[in-house]
């Protein structure tokens, strides 16, 4: 295990050795050089990959002032600091006693840079680094920064920032062939430029370039007022899976319209049919599924019912708040996610997908836009929708992104299922991402093919 403790007014960058039956304590490793003359330091990560001399890698920051603003993941980032990558060889580990900063193999830092969020090791022994800082530098710095290392800790590819496309990063993975990194994290709403969208970022390890970056709405709903927000990412042999968060972030009378703030208040920031109200800060964990080009393969949203609780709306049911931070990808081809719960941590464990083997598919060719055949069955209100909208409209372009308007007339707030966004964006058929399913609860007890279904469309839908 790999983080922080406080000891002698620093806080240290600390490693404990836990016995993996018992979970008893060996040892405690906290000699890395931190103290309150020096300044604080932490580990975000910590990663075990043989391809770079049969080690660890740990990601982190020292010669951080004081102790305070020591948030991670959800919770923030933290600032002041230097962004550090270290590696220790698996024989200090092995041995009873802790090791020091004298077992360190090498240390790398990167100047302008507040944190390494986290790094691995390939089979090729290059080393991907996903830094943060909090505001664009002249060296590459960023919010989502990225560059990589050899086997020795020496920097091949010098930072660069991708926060212009991607917004915050969080967390980073890469494939099995040692090629391509993939980053998560979170940025501006694409069309409303508030909240926040889920974000996937593809990056070629070799040179630092950016091959693409993905935006997912996520749980839906008001773009102003729900916010997804991806916190980890985990690598399947099919993609990658995202864990998030989605919620009303807070209220603000000073930057929302008297409407919104309201609505706000009320906990309506998803105003579909069935959709339950949930206040701000009350989040749900948002898992997105991708395939390694991007594509949308599917998405759900959860939240955990403490045991005995009532069940969704009803008499005495309270909404608690979950959302995802760490995924884990497990041996029987499934998801674990350690959660972020109003009374603790959580683990979440998942299985195939939503509808196992009756999951639908993405449309060979990109869809059809047939506004006119449904100008006709209204009509001819189309333009105005409302009251004699079909059936089956959804009534909000922005939760598609702008692109929706290259194939709707941009007169029309109003979109058939059928209609769909550039074909470039059409990886599934608007048919299928705005199918409205379920939202799910999890209980105490491990669930892995089968979970229990309620009635709960609030913030979000099963895609």
């Amino acid at each position: 295990m790999a983080g922080h403790q406080i000891a002698a007014g620093a806080a240290k960058r600390t490693i404990h050795k836990l016995n993996g039956q018992t979970g008893t304590k060996i040892w405690t490793a906290d000699q890395f050089g931190d103290s309150k003359a020096t300044g604080s330091g932490a580990f975000e990560m910590i990663n075990y990959e043989s391809g770079c001399g049969d080690g660890i890698i740990l990601s982190g920051f020292n010669g951080k002032p004081g102790t305070d603003e020591l948030s991670f993941k959800s919770y923030g980032n933290t600032g002041g600091g230097q962004a550090v990558v270290m590696h220790i060889p698996l024989t200090a580990l092995k041995s009873n006693t802790a090791p020091t900063s004298e077992q360190v193999s090498w240390t790398s830092s990167f100047p302008g840079s507040a944190t390494a969020k986290n790094a691995h090791c390939t089979a090729s022994g290059s080393i991907p680094v996903l830094l943060w800082a909090e505001y664009e530098g002249k060296l590459g710095q960023g919010p989502c920064s990225f560059a990589t290392m050899d086997s020795t800790g020496i920097v091949t590819v010098s930072p660069k920032s991708f926060s212009k496309y991607h917004g915050e990063g969080t967390d980073m993975q890469v494939d099995s062939t040692g090629t391509f990194a993939y980053i998560t994290g979170q940025g501006k709403h694409l069309v409303t430029k508030k909240g926040y969208q889920g974000r996937l970022t593809k990056v070629n390890i070799e040179d630092g370039t950016r091959v693409w970056t993905k935006s997912y709405n996520g749980g839906g709903g008001n773009p102003s007022l729900i916010y997804n927000e991806c916190w980890g990412i985990a690598v399947q042999n099919d993609g990658v899976v995202l864990s998030c968060g989605t919620g009303i972030e807070n209220c603000d009378a000073t930057t929302q319209s008297p409407k919104l703030f309201a609505d706000c208040k009320a906990g309506l920031g998803d105003m579909r049919p069935g959709a339950l109200a949930r206040v701000a800060g009350v989040w749900q964990v948002l898992t997105i599924k991708a395939g390694f080009d991007g594509t949308l393969m599917w998405q759900q949203v959860m939240s955990h019912k403490p045991s005995q609780a009532p069940a969704l709306n009803t008499p005495g049911w309270v909404a608690d708040s979950s959302a995802g931070e760490w995924p884990i990808a497990t041996s029987d081809g499934g998801i674990a996610i350690v959660t972020d719960q109003t009374m603790g941590v959580g683990l979440l464990k998942l299985k195939g997908t939503p509808w196992g083997a009756s999951a639908p598919q993405g449309p060979v060719k990109p869809c059809v836009d047939n506004h006119a055949g449904v100008v006709s069955a209204s009509g001819g209100a189309f333009s105005t929708c409302g009251a004699l909208a079909p059936a089956g409209f959804k009534c909000d372009h922005l939760e598609y992104g702008a692109t929706i308007t290259s194939l709707c007339p941009k007169t029309c707030e109003c979109k058939a299922p059928s209609c769909c966004a550039a074909p470039a964006d059409a990886v599934l058929s608007l048919a299928q991402v705005d199918a409205i399913l379920p939202e799910n609860q999890w209980h105490e007890e491990p669930l892995v093919a089968q979970i229990e279904a309620e009635k709960d469309y609030s913030q979000g839908k099963l895609s």
